[in-house]
């Protein structure tokens, strides 16, 4: 290998460990900033373990069988509704714009209240 060949690969190396470096240091910073932001379950006061338990009940839901999944309407109107549609398709299509406006507006109610991030684990 002639010097200019070394000195390109040793170039390339410096610049790959660097990209790693603050690859690693970015990475990190995420993992700091996504602990201070999230709590664990097990973390919250009974009345907050009430709210949280009250957002993820879907006992009550209807089901309805999507292309081999299921979704869960929770409002009974809006699932009375969906199964008055005459086909499949509609009700595909229906349940997607559903999909898009519910998830529309929980982003849009989550903005303007502070509810906290729920991840379900293991305690560190």
């Amino acid at each position: 290998m002639t010097d200019k060949e070394d000195r390109t690969v040793r170039q390339f190396v410096r610049f790959c460990r660097t990209a790693l470096m603050y690859e690693k240091k970015n990475y990190y910073n995420e993992q700091k900033h996504r602990g201070e932001r999230e709590k664990h379950i097990e973390m919250f006061s009974p009345k907050q373990s009430g709210m949280v338990e009250k957002i993820f009940d879907t006992y009550h839901a209807d089901y309805f069988s999507v292309m081999g999944h299921e979704i869960g309407i929770v409002d009974g109107d809006l699932a009375q509704a969906l199964r008055k549609l005459p086909d499949k398709k509609y009700r595909l299509c229906y349940c997607i714009t559903l999909l898009v406006w519910v998830t529309g507006r929980l982003a849009k109610s989550m903005a303007q209240e502070e509810v906290p991030f729920v991840t379900r684990g293991t305690m560190p």
